[in-house]
């Protein structure tokens, strides 16, 4: 029976218009696999690691990349990783404005903590529950690399009221390389945050050419959007005490 390992990250803070952690679930084996090839892919495009902040920026280490054309050639390398080695892509999303009415309406904040430790947790459960449907009840260890603006402690209490065990693990290794799932958790979760909020309107992708790019990437992916009427019923649900 195959050990799956699942490994999350978060994009997006409570000051952003949406939150979006994502769970990357693959085999061990198809984990050491994509680690073997990584370095070659950075070899390749001339990068020290993949971290979208950065590339985007044009920092020190990414400059060449303002070359035409030569992010998506990056970005398209990267999605053929995550279609060819990821067994399962789960994003869980938060839109702000549906968390804020939420709050307004019950003590959200109160009972459960900050928003990306309910984004945090609503992954969690949602992928912690995917091998035992899709690989005959195999073993599964759940890693999370950062939580945004600081809900880990909370998602981490959260999930163990529900019986599950997360581990921190750290973004960078002993030798203070960039260990490889963050960056590919990094790189999908910054895809679907930004094209959200292009969808909804609060501001344009960097360029053009990635609407066509993230549509055909992300296409198929399962994903879990937490709405006001979702976040109402389960503040009913698990008796959040409405505003007064």
């Amino acid at each position: 029976m195959a050990t799956f390992s699942t490994y999350y990250d978060t994009s997006g803070n409570s000051g952003q218009d949406a939150i979006v952690t994502v769970g990357l679930i693959s085999s061990i084996h198809q984990w050491a696999l994509i680690e073997r090839a990584w370095p070659a892919l950075l070899k390749r495009h001339k990068i020290p690691y993949v971290h979208m902040r950065e590339i985007e920026r044009g920092e020190a280490g990414f400059a060449h990349l303002k070359a035409p054309g030569a992010k998506d050639k990056l970005y398209k390398d990267i999605f053929r990783v995550v279609h060819t080695k990821i067994c399962g892509v789960l994003p869980s999303v938060m839109l702000m404005k549906d968390y804020d009415q939420a709050n307004k309406d019950y003590e959200l904040t109160e009972a459960i903590g900050r928003p990306t430790a309910l984004c945090i947790a609503v992954s969690v459960r949602w992928s912690d529950q995917w091998p035992s449907k899709h690989r005959n009840g195999s073993d599964q260890n759940l890693h999370l690399h950062e939580s945004g603006d600081g809900g880990l402690l909370e998602a981490i209490g959260l999930l163990r009221q529900c019986g599950v065990t997360l581990n921190h693990r750290e973004k960078k290794d002993k030798s203070g390389q960039w260990f490889v799932p963050f960056q590919l958790n990094d790189f999908v979760s910054w895809m679907i945050r930004n094209r959200l909020i292009a969808l909804a309107g609060g501001r344009s992708l960097p360029r053009p050419s990635l609407d066509p790019m993230i549509e055909k990437g992300t296409k198929g992916w399962l994903w879990h959007k937490a709405t006001y009427p979702q976040l109402a019923i389960t503040c009913r649900a698990a008796q959040i005490p409405r505003r007064s």
